[in-house]
C-alpha cells in the first residue's frame, strides 16, 4: 500500500489538519489487497474447531484480565499524581496513553473471547449447512470459504506473525531503572506472561519513579509560584536551576528517564500486545461478515425449515455460542 511520512503532527490543530485530510483521501484512494482475505485463503483446509483450540483463548482472558487490571491501576496512580501531564512541558505524559491502552487491551480481549465461543458455534452451523446441500451445489464453495474464515481467526491467535519491532534492551540514561526482560509473545496464549511483565514492570519501577518525579516537580512547580509572585533574580534563578536539573536530554535527567521507562511499557503495549490484538480483531470482524452473509444465501437455497433444523442441531452442541450476538 502507499504510505504517507509526516514531519509534524498532523493531528494538531491549523494547517496540520489539510494535510491530515489529504493524506487520508491519498492512502483511501490507492488499491491494496486485504490481508485479511490472504489470511482466509491460506487457511483453506480446516483443521477443525476443537474445544481445545477455543478453550486456549478464553482460558488466556481469564489470566489475563486480572494483570490488565493491575496495569491499569498502576497508570491510574500514575495519572492521578498529576506529575505535570502532557500539557505541561515538564509532564510525565506517556501514563495517560498506558492506561488507555491497558483499558482498551482489557475490552479487546473479552471481544476476541467472545469470537471464539461464538465461532465454535457458527463452524459447527457450516458444517450442518454443507451436508444439507447437495454435492455440486456452488454454495458449497461458499461455506468453505466461511469456514476457513472462521479459521483464520483461530490461526491468527496461535501463531503470531513476529513484527520485527525493536525495543531496546540497553539503558541509556545511566540511571538503577532498568526494566528489561523478555516480552515478545509468539502466541495468544503467552500474551498472558507479557501482561505479568508489564504488571510487574509498572508496579517495582515505573510508578515508583512516578512518586518520586512528584517531589521534584511539585518543587519546580513551587519555585515557579514563587518567581512569578516576586520576580527577582534570585527566584528566577533558582526556577531555571529546577527547569535545567528535571529536562537535560544529556546526560538525562529525571523528565527524560521518566519518559524512557513510560515509553518502554508503552511500546510492548503497542507493538507486542496491540498490534497483534488488532490483527486477530480485523480478521474476526471480516469472518463474522462473511459468516452472516453466508448464511443468509444458505437458508434461501434450503429453506426456513432445513436451515432451523442445522442451526439446532448446533447449537445443541455449543450453546454458548449460540446466543451470543
Amino acid at each position: 500500500g502507499k504510505a504517507v511520512l509526516f514531519g509534524p503532527h498532523p493531528e494538531w490543530p491549523g494547517p496540520c489538519s489539510r494535510m491530515y485530510a489529504q493524506a487520508l483521501y491519498y492512502a483511501a484512494s490507492m488499491e491494496k489487497d486485504s490481508f485479511v482475505d490472504i489470511r482466509i485463503r491460506e487457511n483453506a483446509g480446516s483443521a477443525g474447531i476443537t474445544s481445545e483450540r477455543v478453550a486456549a483463548i478464553t482460558s488466556t482472558v481469564r489470566s489475563s484480565k486480572p494483570l490488565l487490571e493491575r496495569i491499569t491501576r498502576s497508570a491510574s496512580e500514575i495519572v492521578n499524581l498529576r506529575v505535570g501531564d502532557h500539557y505541561h512541558p515538564l509532564g510525565v505524559w506517556y501514563d495517560e496513553s498506558i492506561m488507555a491502552y491497558g483499558q482498551a487491551v482489557y475490552d479487546q480481549l473479552n471481544k476476541i473471547q467472545s469470537y471464539a465461543v461464538k465461532f465454535q458455534f457458527e463452524y459447527a452451523r457450516l458444517k450442518q449447512l454443507k451436508r444439507s446441500l447437495a454435492a455440486d451445489d456452488p454454495l458449497q464453495g461458499r461455506l468453505d470459504f466461511a469456514m476457513a474464515a472462521i479459521e483464520a481467526f483461530y490461526s491468527a491467535c496461535e501463531e503470531f506473525t513476529l513484527d520485527g519491532h525493536l525495543i531496546s534492551d540497553a539503558d541509556w540514561t545511566g540511571t538503577v531503572y532498568a526494566p528489561f526482560a523478555d516480552y515478545e509473545a509468539g502466541t495468544f496464549s503467552e500474551l498472558t506472561r507479557v501482561f505479568a511483565y508489564i504488571a510487574d514492570e509498572m508496579e517495582t519501577t515505573t510508578v515508583p519513579f512516578a512518586k518520586g518525579y512528584k517531589a521534584e516537580f511539585d518543587a519546580y512547580e513551587a519555585a515557579r509560584i514563587n518567581w512569578e509572585n516576586d520576580p527577582t533574580e534570585d527566584n528566577k534563578a533558582a526556577v531555571d536551576a529546577l527547569y535545567v536539573k528535571l529536562s537535560s536530554s544529556w546526560p538525562a535527567d529525571q523528565l527524560y528517564i521518566g519518559m524512557y521507562i513510560m515509553r518502554h511499557v508503552l511500546d510492548i503495549m503497542q507493538f507486542k500486545v496491540d498490534g497483534y490484538l488488532l490483527d486477530i480483531m480485523t480478521i474476526a470482524d471480516r469472518a463474522e461478515e462473511v459468516v452472516s452473509l453466508t448464511n443468509y444465501a444458505a437458508a434461501d437455497e434450503i429453506g426456513a425449515v432445513g436451515y432451523a433444523a442445522d442451526t439446532a442441531s448446533a447449537f445443541l452442541a455449543y450453546p454458548v455460542g449460540g446466543v451470543l450476538k
